[in-house]
């Protein structure tokens, strides 16, 4: 028994050495192989990564101009000598127009993510997204609010006789505060230079679109008291004109219209506003930096960019940053 195991196992081994087999049982087949493309071990969508920054940014941005579409500004009258405003347009529901006025410095922080490939060792692309801000805008003004009705006559005859609500403003101030936000899509090509020790610098430009938003709202604080300004000019009676008293006839005041009637509606004053505004522009950006390898799939990314948001257009706006990020390959 011990001898016929033996001899079966001595015959096994000679069938799994390729020359024995290929005497014993024919020629064996040649090896498997593949070329690299279709090798069953190559890695599938190793050029492609993502990558992810927080920036530093330096803003020169336009921002919103405080019309008297959003603070009154105050008027004379030349004929009474009053003071008055014109009521802000629209209402408290309706969405104010927005005026871009002259360039504001500003700096923050901006993010961006996006995705690349890279087509060899010197050449990648990308396509990113970035959030950043603009400059902000806070502003108070001194004003004048209507804030009561008080329906006055004068005396002809003897008889009163209604000539219109006297125009007595109570002393107002109205705040605005503005916020501005970018929203930048770009396609951006990047030249890598070689690697130097571990480090890999680099140069690219980008192209892509820009929505830029300004947003804010008004309000108005009366002084006396620092209460929200909610006037009540409910008319009740009287003609529908603002007058004042410009003297004194018999004992009685004289009240005369206001030779430039303010736009202030004959009905409860609200004059806060909320105001939104889109502008829609060409991006380019000028970028270089480098790249450190932190393992096989995550390279450390250092870059300083320039960035045009309005390139074609009028406003100039312009932006430079420096940031720090990390691009990962997606094995």
């Amino acid at each position: 028994m011990k001898t016929s195991v033996a001899a079966a196992l001595a015959g096994l081994a000679m069938a799994s050495t390729p020359t024995l087999g290929a005497d014993l049982f024919g020629v064996a087949p040649p090896p498997m192989s593949f070329p690299a493309s279709e090798s069953p071990l190559t890695e599938v969508g190793t050029n492609w990564y993502l990558r992810g920054d927080i920036g530093y940014e330096f803003d020169n941005e336009p921002t919103v101009v405080p019309t008297a579409g959003l603070i009154p500004a105050i008027l004379n009258d030349s004929l009474t000598g009053a003071s008055y405003v014109n009521a802000p347009p629209g209402n408290a529901s309706s969405n104010a127009g927005v005026t871009r006025g002259n360039n504001q410095n500003s700096q923050g922080l901006n993010f961006d993510v996006g995705v690349g490939y890279r087509v060899n060792n010197f050449l990648r692309l990308e396509a990113t997204y970035m959030y950043s801000n603009g400059p902000s805008l806070s502003y108070a003004k001194g004003s004048l609010c209507p804030d009561a009705t008080v329906p006055v006559s004068n005396e002809v005859g003897g008889t009163p006789v209604p000539v219109g609500y006297l125009w007595a403003p109570v002393d107002c101030t109205g705040y605005l505060h503005a916020t501005q936000t970018n929203n930048t899509a770009l396609a951006s090509a990047y030249l890598d230079l070689g690697t130097f020790w571990g480090v890999t610098p680099y140069i690219g430009a980008g192209g892509g679109l820009n929505a830029n938003t300004i947003s804010g709202s008004t309000h108005f604080i009366i002084n006396a008291d620092g209460t929200p300004f909610r006037g009540n000019t409910s008319s009740s009676g009287a003609p529908n004109l603002w007058v004042v008293q410009t003297g004194v006839s018999g004992g009685y005041a004289v009240y005369t219209p206001l030779g430039v009637q303010p736009d202030v509606d004959f009905g409860n004053q609200n004059w806060d506003r909320h105001f939104s505004s889109t502008h829609y522009s060409m991006a380019a950006a000028l970028m270089a930096g480098f790249g450190y390898q932190l393992s096989p799939s995550a390279t450390l990314d250092v870059g300083y960019q320039y960035l045009s948001l309005d390139l074609f257009g009028s406003t100039k706006s312009t932006m430079q940053d420096f940031r720090v990020g990390i691009r990962y390959m997606a094995n």
